[in-house]
């Protein structure tokens, strides 16, 4: 009598299967965070009412634009780079916490819950970049940069360094409870040192060399050389930049996999 075994499954129906797994995922973290269209708005309104509201208070004081003949713009460009890097890690550290239950079902993997927010991050992020550009540009603002593949490549290792934090922070804080609140205070640390409203080259060489280590400050100045012709700064590395943001990739996702079990059971 012939013996029936079970074919494994295609490397096709593989896909389809974790095509399937991410699409679930992402529609119900859109569901879950935005609930509709208006929280859709609501979501992109949040850092871009932040990123204005700095301009705001910046102008009001009187602060001295150093570069460019636009104080919304400089302050402007401060503070984007920071805000994508900021709220796409915290988002992203939030997403993996607040889905964990789905972590029972042997199809969902810590991978796909954390691939289906870095989607749905690069979403809002693009949206509040777009947007951002809009309001400026009814202000009569000229939010074009002299090198739009430069102000391009800054953005987007922006947006890369904030899904590697966002990655490293969601595993340690599925690790330690008290973790998130941790990172937020140390995100208004890297506020406070980041560079978005001072100019980094002007400071004394020693704290240059300490601020070098500082990856956000970098995103800034890579921003900034992308809009001011004059504007050449002495601590900006665009490969460490890089390399930090693959690195927190890198290591989150290598504890994701030797933690796993912990991750599970916690």
């Amino acid at each position: 009598m012939a013996v029936m075994t079970a074919q494994s499954p295609t490397l096709l129906q593989i896909l389809r299967a974790q095509k399937n797994v991410l699409s679930a995922l992402t529609l119900r973290d859109i569901q879950t965070r935005f609930g509709s269209a208006p929280g859709f708005v609501i979501a992109i309104l949040w850092p871009l009412s932040h990123i204005m509201l700095l301009v705001a208070i910046n102008i009001l004081g009187n602060r001295i634009v150093p570069y460019g003949e636009s104080a919304i713009l400089w302050f402007a460009l401060g503070a984007t780079p920071f805000m994508i890097v900021s709220y796409t890690s915290r988002f992203m550290m939030y997403g993996l916490i607040i889905n964990r239950p789905l972590l029972v079902f042997p199809a969902i993997s810590v991978f796909d819950v954390m691939l289906s927010r870095v989607l749905i991050e690069i979403l809002v992020s693009a949206s509040v970049i777009g947007s951002l550009a809009l309001i400026l540009v009814s202000l009569g603002v000229d939010f074009m940069p002299r090198d739009i593949k430069m102000a391009v490549s800054a953005l987007g290792v922006a947006l890369l360094l904030g899904i590697g934090l966002g990655i490293l922070n969601s595993i340690m804080a599925m690790l330690i409870q008290q973790w998130a609140t941790i990172y937020m205070l140390f995100i208004v640390f890297l506020w406070i040192t980041s560079g978005a409203y001072f100019v980094p080259s002007a400071l004394p060489a020693g704290v240059r060399e300490l601020l070098y280590f500082h990856p956000v400050l970098h995103c800034i100045e890579w921003l900034r050389e992308a809009y001011f012709e004059s504007y050449h700064s002495l601590i900006l590395d665009k490969y460490y930049v890089a390399a930090i943001a693959l690195w927190t990739i890198f290591a989150g996702l290598l504890l994701e996999r030797l933690l796993r079990g912990r991750i599970l059971s916690g």
